[in-house]
C-alpha cells in the first residue's frame, strides 16, 4: 500500500465517490497539504473559475507526519479557490480531525460539483457514503456535530460549516473538533456553496504502518516531543495561550494594531491578555492532537450582558486583538461571546473582527451616514460589536455589506482607500511599521495579507536565533530593511513546508528553543522512507511557494498586488517607538524578487522553475496561464 497520497474523490453532481491515488511526482515535489492542494487546484481548475460555482473544487488536505508520533502533527488544511480574495484560498486547522482521516485510511479528500439538496460525507475505516442532511442544514456547528454523532457514534470527529458558510460569507470558515477552525479566505463558503455540511470521521488505524523504519521514526519523535516540551515557550503558551504577550506587543513594540490601525498601543492591553484570561475566566486547557504544548484555552463566565458560557473555546492573540484594540474594545466578556459565535456560526475571527473594526472606523470617519443601521457603531461599544457578528452571520442589514469582506464593503461605502488589506484578505493583528518584515510577509503572502505565512517578525522582535540557515547575526533590528528580503525568503519556504508536512510553528520554527531544520529533514525522511537534509527541506519549500504563486499569477496576479495599504508605506506615528516608522517596501520587494529568481514583473520564469525541480509546470508561457508540460 502506498506510504502517503490516498484520496477520496466525491462529486457532489452525480453522487459518486472513488478512490485514487495522487501522482507520486507530486509527493516528491510537494510534500502533501497545502503544497499538493496547490498543484492538484493548479491542474484541475480552469482560470477564472467562480469561486462559488459548481466547477470550484475543495480539497482537505493531511501531511506526511499527520497523526504520527511527531509533536504536534494534529493538523491538516483546507484548500479552493478563495471567494473573498480571488486567488489561492488555503486555509489550516489543529485539533484531531486529520489525524482520524488518516487512521480511517485516506490522505485527502476532493470535494467537486453540487449537490442538489444538503449532504454530509461520512468515513469510517476505509468506508464511505454521503448522506442527507437536509435536517442539519441551518444548525450551528456544535449542534451540527452532537446530531451527526449521534446518526454515527460518538467517536466521530467532524468538520461542518455554520450558518455563516450556508449563507456564503465570503469569510466563513470550516470548523472541526467544535472549537478549531480553519479560518482564513471563505474555505466554509466554498463548502457552503456545495451544500456539503459536514465530513464526520471514525478511523482506528495506524498511521504508522507504512513508515519504514518505525523504531527509527519513535526514537526521534520521542526526543522532539522532549525538545518541544522543554523549550520556554511552550510553557508560556501552556500557561496563558496564544495571548500571553499582548501586553508586552502593546507596551513595549506597539504591535497591537488598535483603533483600526491609527494606533499601535492600546490602554485596555492588560484587560484582553492571555495572562487576565487565566486569572479570571479559564478553567481548563486542551491540546490538538499529538500536542505537548497544549495552548488551547477553555473559558466560562456569567455576565450581565452575555449570558453564561460554559467550557467554550476561549479566545485566540488574533480574535482578543480584533475584536478588542482594533476596535478599542476592552470589554473581555464581550470578546469571549463574539468568539463563541464565530465559532458557532462559523466565521474567521480575523476577518469578522476586521470587518466590525472597519465599521466603526467608517462610521466615524463619515462613510455611514446615509447607511440604515439602528447600532451605535462608537468606538469601544462592545454591545455593538458582539450584534455585528449575529448580523454578518445571517446576512442581515449592515452585516450583508460587512460579510461579503473589506475590499466589497469599502466599495460599497465609496471609501475603497480605507480598507486595509493585501490582496483582497483583510490584515491580521501586527503592525507592519512596528517589525518591517511583517510588511513584506504580508505583501508577498500567497494567499494575501497573512501572519502565518512567515515568523519573521519574531525574528526582528524576539531575535530568534536561525544561525543554522546561515543568516543569523547578533542583531535584526526591526525596522531596518537591510537582509530582510533573504529572510523572507528563508522562512516562506520553510513555513511553506510546515503547511504541507503539516505540522504546528509552534514547535518547528528555527532557533536555539526549537526543533533545527535539520531535524525536520530527518522526521520527513523518515516518514516518506528517504534521506533529507536542511537544503532539502528548503528546496520542498521554494516549489511549494512557487506552486502557489503560479496558480495566482494564472488568475491575474502581478507585482502590482505585492503591495501595502498606503497607511503602512505613507503614514507614520508621532509618538512611542515606531514614531516616524514607515514599511519602506519597495526597498525590499526588488532584492526579494531577485533572490526568488523572478522577472520584475513578479512572475517565476520557466528557467527558475526547471531548476528547482518544477519541470512539470515549466512550459514556456506557464507563467502566463499557459498549459503544464505532459509527463
Amino acid at each position: 500500500m502506498p506510504a502517503f497520497g490516498t484520496a477520496l474523490r466525491v462529486d457532489l453532481d452525480t453522487e459518486s465517490i472513488t478512490e485514487e491515488q495522487l501522482p507520486d511526482r507530486w509527493i516528491d515535489r510537494y510534500l502533501g497539504g497545502t503544497g499538493v492542494a496547490a498543484r492538484l487546484l493548479y491542474e484541475e481548475l480552469e482560470p477564472g473559475v467562480d469561486p462559488l460555482g459548481p466547477e470550484n473544487k475543495l480539497v482537505f488536505a493531511t501531511g506526511p507526519i499527520t497523526g504520527t508520533r511527531a509533536p504536534t502533527s494534529g493538523r491538516h488544511s483546507v484548500s479552493a479557490k478563495s471567494p473573498l480574495t480571488g486567488l489561492l484560498g488555503e486555509a489550516t486547522s489543529g485539533g484531531d480531525w486529520g489525524s482520524v482521516l488518516r487512521r480511517a485510511g485516506f490522505d485527502f479528500v476532493i470535494v467537486e460539483g453540487q449537490a442538489d439538496d444538503p449532504v454530509y460525507l461520512h468515513v469510517e475505516d476505509g468506508e464511505y457514503e454521503l448522506r442527507d442532511a437536509t435536517d442539519l442544514w441551518g444548525s450551528d456547528v456544535p449542534e451540527t456535530t452532537e446530531q451527526i454523532q449521534a446518526e454515527v457514534g460518538d467517536d466521530a470527529v467532524v468538520s461542518t460549516i455554520g450558518r455563516a458558510g450556508e449563507n456564503e460569507v465570503r469569510f466563513a470558515a470550516v470548523m472541526n473538533d467544535i472549537k478549531r477552525a480553519a479560518g482564513r479566505t471563505g474555505m466554509g463558503a466554498v463548502m457552503g456553496s456545495k451544500n456539503l455540511k459536514a465530513i464526520s470521521v471514525i478511523g482506528t488505524g495506524d498511521v504508522h504502518r507504512h513508515i519504514p523504519d518505525f523504531e527509527a521514526y519513535k526514537q526521534l519523535t520521542l526526543e522532539l516531543t522532549q525538545t518541544v516540551t522543554q523549550t520556554p515557550s511552550t510553557k508560556t503558551r501552556r500557561d496563558h495561550g496564544t495571548a500571553a504577550a499582548i501586553e508586552e506587543e502593546s507596551e513595549v513594540f506597539q504591535n497591537l494594531p488598535t483603533k483600526y490601525f491609527e494606533e499601535s498601543a492600546f490602554d485596555g492591553a492588560w484587560d484582553i491578555s492571555g495572562p487576565r484570561m487565566s486569572e479570571d475566566y479559564l478553567t481548563k486547557t486542551y491540546a490538538c492532537g499529538q500536542c505537548p504544548i497544549s495552548c488551547g484555552r477553555v473559558v466560562s463566565m456569567v455576565s450581565d450582558k452575555y449570558g453564561t458560557l460554559s467550557d467554550q473555546g476561549g479566545p485566540e492573540y488574533e480574535t482578543l486583538a480584533s475584536f478588542g484594540s482594533l476596535s478599542k474594545n476592552d470589554d473581555f466578556e464581550s470578546i469571549a461571546r463574539a468568539n463563541e459565535l464565530c465559532n458557532r456560526y462559523g466565521l474567521d475571527t480575523i476577518s469578522a473582527g476586521h470587518v466590525v473594526a472597519f465599521a466603526i472606523a467608517m462610521q466615524d470617519r463619515g462613510f455611514l451616514d446615509d447607511v440604515d443601521t439602528d447600532l451605535e457603531l462608537d468606538w469601544g461599544n462592545d454591545e455593538a460589536i458582539v450584534e455585528l457578528v449575529h448580523r454578518i452571520a445571517d446576512r442581515d442589514g449592515l452585516g450583508e455589506t460587512l460579510a461579503d469582506g473589506v475590499v466589497r464593503a469599502a466599495a460599497d461605502l465609496d471609501a475603497s482607500e480605507h480598507a486595509v488589506h493585501v490582496k483582497g484578505l483583510e490584515v491580521p493583528m501586527h503592525e507592519p511599521r512596528a517589525q518591517k518584515t511583517m510588511g513584506l510577509t504580508y505583501a508577498t503572502s500567497n494567499r494575501g495579507a497573512c501572519h502565518m505565512r512567515a515568523f519573521t517578525g519574531y525574528v526582528d522582535i524576539y531575535g530568534y536565533d536561525i544561525s543554522d540557515l546561515e543568516i543569523y547575526s547578533d542583531d535584526y533590528p526591526r525596522h531596518a530593511t537591510e537582509g530582510k528580503a533573504e529572510l523572507e525568503v528563508i522562512m516562506q519556504n520553510l513555513f511553506s513546508v510546515y503547511d504541507s508536512m503539516c505540522g504546528c510553528k509552534f514547535s518547528y520554527p528555527p532557533g536555539t528553543e526549537n526543533i533545527e531544520v535539520a531535524q525536520v529533514g530527518q522526521l520527513l525522511g523518515l516518514a516518506l522512507g528517504t534521506e533529507l537534509d536542511t537544503e532539502d527541506v528548503l528546496s520542498y519549500g521554494e516549489r511549494i511557494f512557487n506552486m502557489k504563486r503560479l496558480f495566482n499569477v494564472r488568475e491575474g496576479a502581478s507585482r502590482e498586488d505585492d503591495s501595502l495599504p498606503s497607511i503602512f508605506t505613507d503614514v507614520s506615528f508621532e509618538d512611542g517607538s515606531n514614531a516616524g516608522q514607515v514599511v519602506e517596501l519597495d526597498e525590499m520587494l526588488g532584492e526579494y524578487y531577485e533572490l526568488r529568481g523572478w522577472g520584475d514583473d513578479g512572475r517565476p520564469s520557466a528557467d527558475r522553475l526547471t531548476e528547482i525541480g518544477m519541470d512539470d509546470v515549466a512550459a514556456p508561457g506557464v507563467a502566463d496561464g499557459g498549459v503544464h508540460l505532459d509527463e
